[in-house]
This record gives C-alpha cells, sequence and structure tokens, in this order.
C-alpha cells in the first residue's frame, strides 16, 4: 500500500513538472508570436492586415457624434518605430499628414509625411499625394523641418466609408535619436515613447511591443524556480 502511494506521489510530481514545462514553453512561444506581429511582420505598402491585433489608441477630441474618434498605434522592433493611424468611418475630411509630434525624454520632434527626392536627400516638393481621390499612395517619407532628409517610409492610404482613410510609417531608431539629439540606445532602454497629433485628436499614443527579451528571461527563471521547488521536495518525501 505504501509502494503504491509512493508511486503515485512520483507519478503526481513528473505530470505537474511537464505541465509546468509546457505552459512555460507556450508563453515563450505566443510572447515571441505577439513581438513579430507586433513589429517585424508590418510592411509599408498602404495594407493593413498585418496591424490587426495590435492595440489601438483613441485620438478625439470627444465630439458627439463621434465623428472625431479616431485610432492610432505605436509599436517598434530592434531597429523602427512603426506608427498606424485610422480615421473615423464618419470624418469626412481627409486624413492629415502633417503636425505629429514624437515625445522621448522629455525632448520633441515634429514630423510630417512627403515625397522624398530620388537620393532622400530632400523633399520632392512637386509631388503631392492626392488626399481628395482613392488610393494608396506609398514611398512617402517621414520628414521634420530641418534637418529635412528622408528617416523612414510610410504609404499613405485615401478610400471613403468603412474604412476611411489610414497612414502606415516606419522610423529608424538611430536617425530618430540622432535628429532629437538623444544618445544611441535609449529608445531601447525603454524609455517612454509617445506621439501626439493635434490635427487628428487630443491624447497621445504610447509605443509598445517592446523586446521581449526580458519577459523571456522572466519566464525561464521563474519556470526554473518551480521545477527546483518541486524536484527537491520531491527528494525531501523519498528521504523521509
Amino acid at each position: 500500500m505504501k509502494n503504491m502511494q509512493k508511486k503515485n506521489k512520483n507519478w503526481k510530481h513528473k505530470i505537474t513538472c511537464v505541465v509546468l514545462f509546457c505552459l512555460v514553453i507556450i508563453a515563450i512561444l505566443q510572447v515571441n508570436c505577439i513581438e513579430t506581429k507586433a513589429a517585424g511582420g508590418i510592411t509599408i505598402d498602404g495594407y493593413y492586415d498585418d496591424w490587426e491585433g495590435i492595440p489601438k489608441t483613441m485620438i478625439t477630441y470627444y465630439s458627439n457624434n463621434q465623428l472625431c474618434n479616431n485610432h492610432a498605434a505605436l509599436v517598434r522592433d530592434g531597429e523602427y518605430l512603426y506608427l498606424y493611424v485610422e480615421m473615423h468611418p464618419l470624418y469626412s475630411s481627409s486624413i492629415p499628414i502633417d503636425a505629429y509630434y514624437l515625445h522621448v525624454n522629455g525632448k520633441q520632434l515634429p514630423f510630417f509625411l512627403r515625397y522624398p527626392t530620388a537620393d532622400r536627400n530632400g523633399i520632392d516638393w512637386g509631388k503631392n499625394v492626392n488626399l481628395s481621390k482613392d488610393g494608396i499612395y506609398t514611398g512617402l517619407s517621414p520628414f521634420t523641418y530641418y534637418p529635412a532628409y528622408s528617416w523612414g517610409d510610410a504609404a499613405v492610404t485615401v478610400s471613403s466609408g468603412d474604412p476611411n482613410d489610414r497612414f502606415e510609417v516606419r522610423m529608424k531608431i538611430s536617425e530618430v535619436e540622432k535628429l532629437m539629439g538623444l544618445e544611441q540606445g535609449t529608445i531601447a532602454s525603454g524609455v517612454k515613447v509617445e506621439v501626439t497629433m493635434p490635427n487628428v485628436g487630443g491624447g497621445k499614443v504610447t509605443m509598445v511591443g517592446t523586446s521581449t527579451g526580458a519577459f523571456f528571461s522572466i519566464l525561464l527563471m521563474a519556470g526554473a524556480v518551480v521545477l527546483f521547488g518541486l524536484l527537491g521536495k520531491k527528494k525531501g518525501l523519498q528521504k523521509s
């Protein structure tokens, strides 16, 4: 009878360890999937299926008829920041492509979207986005006022109804830090990164989708602690 109870306890410990190990692996896979979806999986092409599942922030001035209840998202991977803006289906004006502000560590970087010159070292003022004509406009870039060179890629989609106008932007983090006078690696260190867009609505969009490395380590450590604890308990029971 005692041997049977001992075997049952051993099996329970083994099953518990296997279940915990599987849970840790599943969590790691899910986190890595989220990170890929949130950043590295985004293509700047004027199609927005790769933004599905990414948290959006309402950018609004709280209009009674919801005409200004627009949405935006800001995510990053190791090298780039990605910004997404969508206008409410009832919003009748064109999507603004001016007056966006990136905020990092108390510093502000204004930017807007335009077509770059062939060498990407300036703005092609002879080429404009026709915001009154439905279509997908690719090949744009984010620019600040000075120095006016391209530091990313952008696409604007003009459409009527649902979905309404949208755009997506990819900004190279090293260039953003240089333009803002920040030390290289500041954004990757975990500081708060936000974007404001007064022409779209009030409030701020805060960056999500940061690196999973730290969380990955925490999961492994937590799993190891639990497993070692169970194994130690098992050895103690065997000795007694």
